[in-house]
């Protein structure tokens, strides 16, 4: 097990994993903003936002690197 990281908030989560190792989730900014990330060896976090909302997710990958998840708008 190995600790991917935060992006300054309390809280962060791995939702899915593909084959050449790239992960995607969630990781708090915040008690109130919840941005989609993408993680990469060695221990890269990258932020990947929102659509305009406060709360974001990425909840798969595949091996072409393309991410689904939802994101709210306001």
């Amino acid at each position: 097990m190995q600790d991917l990281g935060i992006l300054g908030g309390p809280n962060s989560a791995a939702q899915a994993i593909n084959s050449k190792s790239q992960i995607v989730g969630f990781s708090d900014l915040s008690q109130t903003v919840t941005h989609a990330v993408l993680w990469t060896a060695p221990n890269q976090i990258q932020d990947r936002g929102t659509l305009g909302g406060n709360y974001a997710t990425a909840q798969s990958i595949n091996d072409l690197g393309q991410v689904v998840g939802w994101s709210t708008l306001q």
